[in-house]
């Protein structure tokens, strides 16, 4: 099989304009054996095709089905959610019969016309979160400053925003919510800014946070504050909050 159009660096691509998506074809199932050409290098991974030899029947013909194996190749993150294609003019099969060389060094060759591979990666976001944890404190008499990241990790140039619920209480103030012990509470805020100015709420264009993927891992920084207030019995206080991103 040739290397088709277009090629990246050597390797096989799908495009879409001046946009990249590598990929390989293979002989065999566990995708070790690179699909080449009986020519020239054609990949950055090897060369060579695949060789079969037929036994003619009385009927002096033959037939086999070979089966590509494809593979979209990995690191790949930063890759734009768009439709790609590739294409040539494969396969291509160089034949003879079997003397003192064996095929594909026949002199006769063929070709199976032009053919169209087509892949789409899709707009996608994965988010994870580490916990804002304010320790141990005795009286609350001041304010206690914690921090936390949610990172997000999205395709490359899809816009994103992370929205912050309002916890087990579901305050619906981000400056409001409630870490609770049985019946007994702490107040507590979330913000998007290291001044604790800015809450970090679930109102999309209002105090969510957006961004735009690259395909890497982006990491946000929560800023959590507990202010003074009324200090309950000793114990731990605990709240959980979802985090959302919208693509």
């Amino acid at each position: 099989m040739s290397a088709g159009l277009p090629t990246d660096g050597g390797k096989r691509a799908l495009s879409n304009g001046a946009k990249y998506l590598d990929h390989e074809f293979f002989a065999d199932a566990s995708r070790t054996q690179v699909w080449g050409s009986w020519g020239a290098v054609v990949t950055a991974y090897g060369t060579g095709g695949v060789t079969q030899d037929l036994a003619l029947g009385s009927t002096g013909s033959a037939s086999v089905t070979l089966t590509v194996y494809a593979r979209v190749l990995a690191n790949q993150q930063s890759a734009a959610p768009l439709s790609y294609t590739w294409s040539a003019t494969s396969p291509g099969i160089s034949y003879g019969y079997l003397g003192t060389s064996a095929c594909p060094t026949g002199s006769k060759t063929t070709t199976g016309g032009t053919t169209t591979w087509t892949a789409t990666v899709l707009a996608n976001c994965l988010v994870s979160a580490t916990a804002v944890n304010f320790g141990s404190a005795g009286v609350i008499a001041a304010n206690i400053d914690a921090s936390g990241t949610a990172t997000v990790q999205c395709t490359s140039s899809t816009p994103y925003a992370v929205a912050l619920n309002g916890g087990n209480s579901g305050a619906t103030d981000p400056t409001q919510r409630k870490m609770s012990k049985a019946t007994e509470t702490i107040t507590y805020g979330l913000y998007r800014d290291a001044a604790r100015s800015l809450p970090w709420g679930s109102i999309s264009g209002t105090n969510t946070v957006g961004g735009t993927g690259t395909g890497s891992n982006q990491p946000l920084t929560v800023y959590g504050r507990v202010a003074s207030q009324a200090t309950p019995s000793p114990g731990t206080c605990t709240d959980s909050v979802i985090v959302t991103v919208t693509y």
